[in-house]
C-alpha cells in the first residue's frame, strides 16, 4: 500500500508476509541487539531473533516495515514524530548513500524525554531545539532512534530518488492510536 507523506515523500508498507518476514534487513543480529539494548534487554543466547531476557513488559516486537522514497528536489519536511505514544523504536536503513545534499535526517535530541514529551507541542520544540544532522549515512547502515524523537527529512537537492527502509519495533500494544497535529505538525 502506498501513502503520500509530507513534502512529496511516498511511503510503501511492506506486507507482513514472506519473503519480508525472514529478510536479513528485518532480522539483522546487530539491529536486533541494538533494539534489545535500548529496551534494557540482555541477551541470554546471542542467537538471532528477539530472544533476550528483558525487563518484564518491555519485550520488543517487530511492528512494521516501510519503504520511503524521497524524489529529487523534494523539499524539507516539517518536524514530526513517527508515533504519538511511548514504546516504539524506529530504525532507518538508507538504501543509497546519504549526504548533506541528499536528504539527510535532522533530529531534535531529547525531544522524546520527560514526563510531558507526548503532549509537548512541536512548534515549541522547534524554538528550543538545536537540530543534529545524521549524515553521511552509508547504504545499508542503520540509525536507531526513539520513535517519539522529533525529526525531519531534509531537502533532496539532487535529481536522484533517495530510498530508505524504516523498521519499527514496539514494546506495548498502544499502536493504532490517532495521529494529530501535536505529533506530526500541521502538515501531518
Amino acid at each position: 500500500t502506498d501513502n503520500q507523506l509530507r513534502s512529496n515523500r511516498i511511503q510503501t508498507f511492506l506486507p507482513a508476509l514472506e519473503p519480508f518476514l525472514s529478510s536479513p534487513l528485518l532480522y539483522n543480529t546487530a539491529i536486533i541487539s541494538a533494539v534489545e539494548y535500548y529496551y534494557g534487554c540482555f541477551s541470554s543466547t546471542g542467537s538471532m531473533g528477539l530472544s533476550a531476557i528483558c525487563i518484564r513488559g518491555r519485550e520488543p516486537q517487530f511492528d512494521m516495515a516501510t519503504l520511503v522514497r524521497t524524489p529529487g528536489d523534494a523539499p524539507d519536511q516539517s518536524l514530526h514524530r513517527d508515533v504519538p505514544y511511548r514504546g516504539s523504536v524506529s530504525v532507518l536503513i538508507p538504501l543509497v548513500d546519504v549526504t548533506r545534499s541528499f536528504g539527510e535526517i535532522r533530529l531534535c535530541p531529547r525531544s522524546h524525554a520527560g514526563r510531558n514529551a507526548s503532549i509537548r507541542l512541536l512548534d515549541t520544540m522547534l524554538t528550543q531545539c538545536t537540530l543534529v544532522y545524521a549524515a553521511p549515512l552509508e547504504m545499508g547502515s542503520a540509525l536507531l532512534y526513539d520513535s517519539m524523537v522529533a525529526h525531519a527529512g531534509s531537502q533532496n537537492s539532487l535529481s536522484q530518488t533517495r530510498d530508505a527502509m524504516y523498521l519499527i519495533f514496539r514494546i506495548d500494544s498502544s499502536h493504532g492510536l490517532g495521529y494529530g497535529a501535536n505529533e506530526h505538525g500541521q502538515e501531518g
